[in-house]
């Protein structure tokens, strides 16, 4: 191969080195070539800040122990005394945590309202065994009023007049609950109350006073005005002792997953709207119906 030959591959090996390079350096942006190939220095580098996601709200929790005293701090090693001071003192979105042991108190529960990522949790401690006991079966109950987004898990809640109440709230879950020997119903979701869950609770041994003595209620009687309490979930129920599922005069409910009722429980459908079992939906008018599980 002459001189001639050998230069123009030479050219062309260049050339190809020159189109490589900025094509690496195109696509890296770590250099600026020049069309020579000649490095000219550093990629510009883009120094608009970053959007910074949403950071969660640090939860906060507070204990309450049958040894502490309302004067505490209510961390878990001075916690306080009373549920009452408890649930006063729980910030939006926080934990209250109920150590084990007897409570002779009537929750009244009005907030702080919560939020769908975080909402507010009143909780017994690592599973551990909390009663609520009422002042006599004739009277009082645990109340959820007016607010959103609470968790209320893990209760035994035994001699009040009705055991739990769920009223004028919405996005509320009782859960783990055990509600026994109570004068009316066991728990009870009415006056416009929406998205409720009540998970794998249990109850039994109602109608210890004179009146009622449904396990679940949702709804409020068979006459006008319509209550309008609507998208009430039952999951993991058992019933007993003349317990049942009493919907009345109401929008609607949606049972799943194992419904459990012995003795004489069963559901009971009453006034305007209609249930939801397993995606069965059976409408009922103003009359009075009885529908177990199975048929």
């Amino acid at each position: 191969m002459g001189i001639k030959g050998q230069g123009k591959v030479w050219k062309q090996c260049v050339a190809s080195l020159v189109t490589t390079t900025i094509t690496l350096a195109l696509v890296h942006g770590a250099e600026r070539i020049n069309q020579e190939g000649r490095i000219l220095g550093p990629a510009p580098v883009d120094t608009a800040p970053a959007l910074a996601s949403p950071t969660p709200t640090p939860t906060v929790e507070f204990y309450v122990s049958t040894l502490g005293s309302d004067s505490n701090s209510g961390s878990i090693n001075s916690p306080w005394r009373t549920i009452a001071h408890g649930i006063s003192q729980l910030r939006a979105g926080g934990v209250l945590y109920v150590r084990a042991g007897t409570y002779y108190e009537s929750p009244y529960i009005t907030g702080p309202s919560g939020t769908a990522v975080q909402p507010t949790t009143i909780k017994n401690y690592n599973d551990e065994q909390v009663v609520l006991i009422g002042p006599g079966v004739n009277t009082s109950r645990v109340k959820i009023y007016n607010c959103s987004y609470i968790i209320f898990d893990g209760f035994e809640v035994t001699n009040f007049n009705q055991g739990i109440f769920v009223e004028t709230a919405d996005h509320i879950i009782v859960r783990n609950c055990l509600v026994h020997h109570v004068g009316q119903e066991g728990i009870h979701v009415h006056y416009g109350s929406s998205f409720v869950i009540i998970d794998h609770c249990t109850v039994h041994d109602t109608r210890q006073w004179q009146y009622n003595g449904e396990g679940i209620y949702v709804g409020s009687g068979d006459a006008l005005p319509v209550d309008n309490t609507n998208n009430v979930t039952i999951t993991g129920i058992s019933e007993s002792g003349g317990g049942s599922v009493t919907i009345s005069n109401t929008g609607g409910i949606s049972i799943t997953g194992s419904i459990s009722t012995t003795a004489g429980g069963a559901v009971n459908l009453t006034g305007s709207g209609s249930i939801s079992e397993y995606c069965r939906t059976i409408p009922f008018g103003r009359c009075r119906s009885i529908w177990a599980p199975g048929s």
